[in-house]
This record gives C-alpha cells, sequence and structure tokens, in this order.
C-alpha cells in the first residue's frame, strides 16, 4: 500500500510488525537515504549494527542468500533489517517468497534510486498488498522547497528575506539532504541575527550546483573543442564521471532559463545571474552565455544530452568517448 510522509513517520515512531517490506524510489536520493536510514534505525536501534543488518545490491543477490538473510535470527530475538539496494529481475520474486512462503519478522528495505513506471509488477505488488508500503520520493515543486526554507528559519526564530529563500531554493534544491544541512549551517552562521539576508546566504551557503568541474561547461558553451578534452581529462582525475558531470550540465542549463525568466520579469541580468546563484567570478561568462543562446538552443542542448543519458544505459556503451562527441555536438551549435 502507499504511504504518504506523514505515514512513514507514524510507522518510525512506532512499527507495524506487520509490514514485511518497504520500497523506496524516486529522484531525491537524500530523502530516500534518509528514509531507509529512519526505518533501519526504528527497528534495530543502529543502522549500522553488522549482527541486525544484511546489505546488498541486487544484482548481487540470489534466492539462497535472500532466504539465508530473511531466516537469521538474532541472538537475542530482535527483529533485523535486509537493505536491498536496487530492483532487478529478480526483487519481484523475492518479494512474492516473503509474502507466501516466509513466517519470520525481518523487515525488508528496498531502495531505488530511479523512477518506477506506473503499471510495473513490482509496484503493483507494493501498492495491493497490506503487508507491503511503498513510498516515491521526487524533488519537491520550488514552492514547497520555499515554503520548507521559510518555516525551518521560523522555527529557529529567524526572518528570512524572499531572495535569500529564492537563491536557496533554486541552488540546493535537488537533494533533501544537502537543503536541509544548507539551511542549517546558514541558521547557525547567523545566530545573532534576527533576519536573514541573501547576502548572508551568497557568503555561507555553499552553491552546490555550481563548482570546480564547471569548466567543461564553459568550454562546451563558448565552443572550445581543446579546452573541452582538457576540462574533462581534470574531472576524471578528480573522480568525476561522464554521469555526475552530465547532471551538473542539466543544472546549469536550468540555471540559464531561470535567469531569462527573471529578466523577463524585468530584473536586469547581473541580479538575475546572482539569484540563480552563479558566482561573481564567472557572472561575465554565464551572462554571455544567457544573451547568447535562445530557448530553442537550450532545448536543442537538453534533447543531446537527453539522448546521451539515454543510451548511457545500453550495456557496453562508450561512456567517456561518446559524452565527449556529445559535448562536441552541442559546441557545434554556435559555430
Amino acid at each position: 500500500m502507499k504511504f504518504e510522509k506523514q505515514d512513514l513517520i507514524n510507522f518510525i515512531n512506532n512499527p507495524n510488525p506487520s509490514i514485511k517490506a518497504f520500497l523506496l524510489f524516486g529522484f531525491d536520493e537524500g530523502a530516500i537515504n534518509e528514509a531507509e536510514k529512519a526505518l533501519a534505525n526504528s527497528i534495530v536501534g543502529d543502522y549500522n549494527n553488522a549482527f541486525l543488518c544484511d546489505n546488498f545490491e541486487a544484482k548481487d543477490l540470489d534466492s539462497r542468500a535472500f532466504l539465508n538473510s530473511i531466516n537469521t535470527l538474532s541472538l537475542l530475538g530482535e527483529r533485523r533489517i535486509l537493505r536491498i539496494d536496487g530492483v532487478d529481475k529478480n526483487t519481484l520474486d523475492f518479494v512474492n517468497i516473503l509474502l507466501t512462503e516466509y513466517k519470520g519478522d525481518t523487515l525488508v528495505i528496498i531502495k531505488h534510486n530511479d523512477s518506477i513506471k506506473k503499471g510495473d509488477k513490482l509496484l503493483n505488488l507494493f501498492t495491493d498488498n497490506k503487508n507491503l508500503g511503498f513510498i516515491s520520493f521526487y524533488p519537491p515543486s520550488e514552492q514547497d522547497l520555499k515554503a520548507y526554507i521559510f518555516n525551518y528559519c521560523k522555527k529557529n526564530n529567524k526572518n528570512i528575506d524572499n531572495d535569500a529563500i529564492n537563491f536557496i531554493a533554486r541552488n540546493n534544491g535537488s537533494d533533501h539532504l544537502i537543503l536541509k544541512s544548507e539551511i542549517e549551517k546558514l541558521v547557525t552562521y547567523c545566530f545573532d541575527k534576527d533576519n536573514i539576508t541573501l547576502k548572508d546566504a551568497l557568503e555561507i551557503i555553499e552553491d552546490n550546483k555550481a563548482n570546480s568541474f564547471d569548466d567543461f561547461i564553459y568550454a562546451t558553451l563558448g565552443g572550445d573543442y581543446n579546452k573541452i578534452v582538457k576540462s574533462l581529462e581534470a574531472s576524471y582525475m578528480e573522480g568525476m564521471n561522464p554521469i555526475g558531470l552530465i547532471r551538473i550540465f542539466y543544472t546549469h542549463i536550468d540555471k540559464i532559463k531561470n535567469c531569462k525568466k527573471f529578466m523577463n520579469d524585468g530584473i536586469d541580468i547581473k541580479r538575475a545571474s546572482q539569484m540563480v546563484g552563479v558566482h561573481f567570478s564567472s557572472a561575465p561568462l554565464f551572462n554571455k552565455q544567457v544573451m547568447n543562446y535562445k530557448d530553442q538552443d537550450l532545448d536543442d542542448i537538453i534533447k543531446i544530452l537527453f539522448d546521451f543519458d539515454k543510451n548511457c544505459k545500453q550495456r557496453n556503451f562508450p561512456i567517456e568517448i561518446a559524452f565527449e562527441n556529445c559535448l562536441f555536438k552541442i559546441a557545434s551549435l554556435k559555430k
């Protein structure tokens, strides 16, 4: 059955032993991880207790390991946790075993950092069975983010300017844990102030959507092929991969689009770029992109990125070479 956020809170405060498994899925990875941890702690007390918690990636879990885990008894008879990271072709079978053959009380938590389509057999099973619970986690709307920021500050006896709220929501809103951490940091920083301003937010909050990996974006949108290659090499040396870089690129395009929206509302480009969280050192290049790239250009870029993103799911896909070609294709749009 479907769990709303309040249902989850109620379960965490008073776990229902009739629930045999939870399915947590969606794109808000921070919220999923936080929910998984809270669920586990509500059952075993310590999320990291190796005696009471088993952890498997879906691709590494077979029926024998699954049965061994759920049938293992704790020394003192406590309830145990089996955490499964991801969903694969066997997951449905495991849940059916849990419902039809298993008589114990190990709680299974399945975490899937992706969407699950309506009509999927696994989702249907969780929807229709009262002994199963599922919760979807997707990034909240902009209004929800702003309300969260405002209410958090209010709870801590702080007023916060609208410009500061807009900046925080637009630059730290895609991940629940990041947003929460940044707001806590800001409130702590402003402990001696009644009112939090945009200046405070700019000084203390890290722009999580703009970082040292931005060079490849500016090289791409500037049509500098040599710099694209060099910046990609540097990013890979720092531990980044094409999937992470493409997420940063999506975010950058969103910033350009949001900046254009502010400008359409009569805000000048300098102020608009600041409101979307562009660092002053990057502002000249960013503002040039805002002026040079029309809405259709941005849509074309998103389509190129989306096509690459989709192809990444294919087996044996030459991801690094293909990503470089993807960026070259984008760079050619303005040639």
